[in-house]
Order: structure tokens, then C-alpha cells, then sequence
């Protein structure tokens, strides 16, 4: 509730006056109620606003980066996404005062500062790794959803071992998962793009298609040398592309295209000479995953 609790009288203390201008100028000042009651508005930016997640941004990187120099307190990992705050542990009791003194609550069900357990932008870290298991939301019904599934036991496994590799334990789910998919597209193979961020490392990847070895990546037939002026490669990836196909009349070519188009799952309003693209989306074989330097997931061990 940060956006609803950010009020009128701190954004005015805070901000230097001609911002502060320029911002209530385009904000929403009022609100209706369902049963037609018009109330002024006390916070200072909805999330109506264009502008709110950036400015509450700001401002609580601000308030931790104040709450730092006031300690004399390296404040080089202090960082804000949003209500998300990341600050040296030595500046949290300070930062929760301030914030409290400024209209704001801690949300202690989300706030980490004792132990080896921390939580940021839905991660999970313990001892500084990333032990956030792969969550399948809903059934693997394409091969998109399918590279999602395996892509993310993948990535559980590499977080399992502590990026030294893949965990064992992970293997029969990710072989399980692979065999679902129709042998031509298990040949879309994509280097891990690996990411050393401050607490370890973190695949990157998208999910158009399997991550493996860089190696292994390489034998794939979709795979190309970037140009001479870039160092690296590019792997090619399945993307989503809107389609639309007008003017089909012979009655076998339209069964045929729709029976075709199923694969990918046809609008309800397609009938006979327009096969409409609105509320649905294809898929097509694209050179875009690109990978400068070569990074392995290790072996299953």
C-alpha cells in the first residue's frame, strides 16, 4: 500500500518546488466512490498516475540512502524498486523509524534483516543464493509453456548446487518434461546467459527455447556466428507474432490452415473467409537470443 500511504505533505517537503508543481499539475486529485461520492484525494499519487512507481522509487532510495550517510554506512548495495528496499542491514532500524515518521509501515511478513534468509522482487535468497523454486502456474498445453517448465527445473537445479552444476535429484522431472516436446523443437537449444549479480550467479535465458551447455548449444541447427563487428553468437528462439489471414474461400484450404492453426489455438471468432488474429497469436522460428561469452550449467551431478 506504499503508493497509497505516499501523502501530499511529504512529496511537498521533499521534492524541490518546480518538481513538486510540475507532478500535482498531472496527478489525480479526486476519486469516486460506487455509490457516486466524489472524495479529494489525501495521497498524493494513485496508481492511475504515470508517474507513481517512479516517484516512490525515488523516494524510498532516497530516505535509505539518507538513512546510510547519516550512519556513515557504505551505501553502495542500497537500492529501491518501488516499495522493494535493499539496504546495508546496520541501517534498518534508522530506515523503519524514518519511514514510520513519514506515514509508512513495514511490512514484517516480507522484511528480512536477521539470519541468512533474504526476499526481493519475488526471489528468494538464502546465504546469498537464489533458492526460489520454479512455480508451474498452470499446465504445459504448448511448447512454450513446455521450454517454461524445463527451462525453469533447470534453473532450480542449477540454484540447488549452488551454480557448481545441476542437481541430480531434478534430472527425471527436466527428462520427463523434455519428451513432451516433438523432436524437431527440441533442437532449438539456447546458451545460458549467466549473470553475476551480487549475490551469485542467475540464468537470464527466456524460454523460447532449452537451456544446456554452451557446447551442447552450439550443435543446435539454428545456431549462428554474430557478426564480424560483435563477438558471440546467436541462438535462435521461438517468439510470438500476431497472425491474420484474409480472403480464404476454398472450403479445404480453410480446414486445412484452421486444422493447422489449432497447434497454436484458433480465436472464437474465426469462421469461413476470415481467420482473425485479435485475442490470439502464433509462434515463428527467430535468431534473437544472443550470447557474448560462453557460460556452462554444468553437468547433472
Amino acid at each position: 500500500m506504499a503508493s497509497d500511504t505516499l501523502a501530499i505533505g511529504l512529496v511537498r517537503d521533499l521534492l524541490p518546488q518546480g518538481w513538486f508543481t510540475a507532478l500535482d499539475w498531472v496527478r489525480s486529485r479526486h476519486g469516486m466512490l460506487p455509490d457516486g461520492e466524489l472524495i479529494t484525494y489525501q495521497k498524493f499519487s494513485s496508481m492511475g498516475n504515470g508517474y507513481t512507481f517512479e516517484l516512490e522509487s525515488m523516494i524510498f532510495y532516497a530516505l535509505a540512502q539518507a538513512c546510510c550517510d547519516t550512519l556513515g554506512i557504505c551505501n553502495f548495495y542500497t537500492r529501491a524498486y518501488g516499495d522493494d528496499i535493499i539496504c546495508p542491514v546496520e541501517a534498518v532500524a534508522l530506515l523503519e523509524e524514518v519511514l514510520s515518521y513519514c506515514g509508512f509501515r513495514v511490512n514484517r511478513q516480507k522484511s528480512f534483516s536477521v539470519g541468512q534468509f533474504r526476499e526481493s522482487c519475488g526471489a528468494d535468497f538464502f546465504d546469498g543464493t537464489n533458492v526460489r523454486p520454479h512455480f508451474c502456474k498452470e499446465v504445459p498445453t504448448d511448447v512454450k509453456t513446455l521450454y517454461n517448465l524445463a527451462n525453469g527445473i533447470s534453473r532450480a537445479s542449477f540454484s540447488s548446487n549452488r551454480g557448481f552444476g545441476r542437481d541430480e535429484r531434478f534430472r527425471p522431472a527436466w527428462l520427463r518434461t523434455i519428451r513432451r516436446i516433438p523432436k524437431p523443437l527440441r533442437g532449438i537449444l539456447h546458451a545460458p546467459i549467466v549473470t553475476e549479480r551480487l549475490w551469485g550467479p542467475s540464468i537470464e535465458t527466456g524460454d523460447g527455447g532449452l537451456i544446456v551447455d554452451f557446447d551442447e548449444a552450439l550443435s543446435s541447427p539454428f545456431v549462428r556466428f554474430a557478426r564480424e563487428w560483435q563477438e558471440g553468437f546467436f541462438f535462435g528462439t521461438l517468439v510470438d507474432v500476431a497472425w491474420s489471414e484474409r480472403g480464404i474461400t476454398n472450403p479445404n484450404v480453410l480446414l486445412a490452415y484452421a486444422l493447422y492453426r489449432s497447434k497454436d489455438g484458433l480465436p472464437p471468432d474465426s469462421k469461413a473467409s476470415l481467420i482473425s488474429g485479435r485475442g490470439s497469436v502464433g509462434v515463428r522460428l527467430n535468431s534473437r537470443a544472443y550470447v557474448r561469452e560462453p557460460w556452462n550449467i554444468g553437468p547433472w551431478t
